[in-house]
């Protein structure tokens, strides 16, 4: 078989058989030293308090996480032992892959770094801890990004950047000022007859929209600097994340949408009418075809590829 239909194959097979899962190669950045204030952060010592109090927070995360929609953030301790954590899953996974992926971040986290304040992000799942309250910050002094090694053909990168341009600033206007989206978005728009940009926007979304809406517009002008001409790339910080490919990378949103509200029984019928409705009516969701209901077991896994072919990565901007 020739190079070029091999690379094809394989392409093909990564795109429609993979399943997300996270293990140690997977992820895309591990901050061992993520200060807050430009000081260097202590390390804690073995079996202590706050290791102790570490080893109770980061299970919490993972077991908590998969009930409110991707996202969980805690406290365990008093004073100078006291550990904040905080896990934040994309917007499109399940919550079973959500916290098989919140669980490998923090074994990691564990394994590798022995720093008071740690971050690690996976493609499908961040996690952090500092002794610092972190919760609400919503500015960012640090990147990193990862980039597609592939360019985009002369004939059709303008177009691209083009297309992508107007697709990034549509996804951050939904991603912070649409609050039923959960502070997450995907969209796609096209650059020829034949060919779609695809891009996704998340926030971390104990922020408001203001600042959701200025940490992507600040990613989206990092792009020129790592993967202008790329078939993908992503721009990540602590705060807020973007991704762009040239093929279909996500699934459907599980966050975004009003919680159901449950079912009131019908008021008994008046003489001589008919039964008037429930008082105010039950909240209506939107309908995501892929994802059943969570009534006897979370919805499958989105079959997502973890990285573009070729994907290559940075450390810090």
């Amino acid at each position: 078989m020739s190079p070029f239909l091999l690379y094809f194959s394989s392409l093909f097979v990564l795109l429609f058989f993979h399943s997300p899962t996270c293990n140690a190669e997977d992820s895309l950045k591990v901050e061992c030293n993520n200060t807050y204030n430009g000081i260097t952060v202590a390390n804690y010592t073995n079996n202590s308090t706050f290791h102790t109090n570490l080893k109770i927070l980061l299970p919490s995360l993972s077991s908590n996480v998969s009930l409110i929609k991707g996202f969980y953030n805690t406290s365990i301790g008093e004073g100078s032992d006291k550990v904040y954590g905080l896990v934040l899953c994309r917007g499109d996974v399940s919550p079973d892959t959500c916290r098989n992926c919140t669980n490998f971040a923090s074994a990691e986290l564990l394994s590798r770094c022995q720093s008071r304040s740690s971050a690690i992000w996976y493609d499908l799942c961040q996690v952090q801890y500092s002794d610092t309250n972190f919760f609400n910050f919503s500015t960012t002094k640090w990147w990193f990004w990862v980039w597609n090694q592939i360019n985009m053909t002369d004939s059709e990168v303008e177009r691209f950047k083009n297309s992508r341009a107007l697709l990034m600033h549509e996804l951050a206007n939904k991603t912070a000022y649409e609050p039923l989206r959960g502070m997450f978005a995907t969209g796609k728009k096209s650059y020829s007859s034949t060919n779609n940009v695809f891009g996704l926007m998340q926030c971390k979304p104990v922020i408001s929209g203001e600042a959701c809406h200025k940490c992507l517009e600040v990613a989206i002008t990092k792009i020129p600097e790592c993967c202008d001409s790329r078939i993908g790339g992503r721009v990540v910080s602590e705060v807020c994340s973007l991704r762009f490919e040239n093929i279909t990378f996500f699934g459907e949103s599980l966050v975004g949408g009003p919680a159901h509200s449950p079912t009131l029984p019908p008021v008994p019928s008046l003489v001589g009418g008919p039964p008037p409705s429930p008082i105010g009516g039950p909240a209506h969701s939107p309908t995501l075809p892929p994802a059943p209901s969570l009534v006897g077991g979370p919805p499958p896994s989105p079959t997502l590829p973890p990285s573009s072919p070729g994907e290559s990565k940075v450390n810090e901007i």
